[in-house]
């Protein structure tokens, strides 16, 4: 990982959890599938994306539940990416997100996915 990236991990709060289920993840704006969840906390998510996102762009996400929760089915939230690297596989990156805009509803839905799907 880049240094960008490791210095953004000496300012979190809370811990990274990595969840045993595979969480897609689509840009809000087109529809469009633009990557997996690899760990989250709520404030923030790292994900692996097919196309390279620009770091200091705002993101408006959609997170796909593995199941109905309360009658929902995604997780709206607005992401800056703070930073991104090119993975070992090619056409892959990671990027870290802050997760900037989120109500209260999408909060109680990402811990609630962290406290069904988190690993240690």
């Amino acid at each position: 990982m880049n240094t960008a990236a490791s210095d953004y991990s000496n300012h979190r709060k809370h811990r990274r959890v990595y969840l045993g289920t595979d969480i897609a993840v689509y840009d809000v704006l087109n529809g469009n599938r633009v990557g997996e969840i690899v760990n989250i906390t709520v404030e923030g998510l790292m994900l692996v994306m097919e196309r390279q996102p620009e770091a200091g762009n705002i993101y408006q996400f959609a997170l796909s539940l593995p199941q109905d929760v309360d009658g929902h089915r995604v997780i709206n939230v607005g992401a800056d990416c703070l930073w991104c690297s090119p993975s070992s596989i090619a056409g892959q990156h990671w990027a870290g997100f802050q997760i900037i805009d989120a109500s209260d509803t999408a909060e109680n839905l990402i811990q609630h996915l962290i406290d069904t799907y988190g690993t240690d």
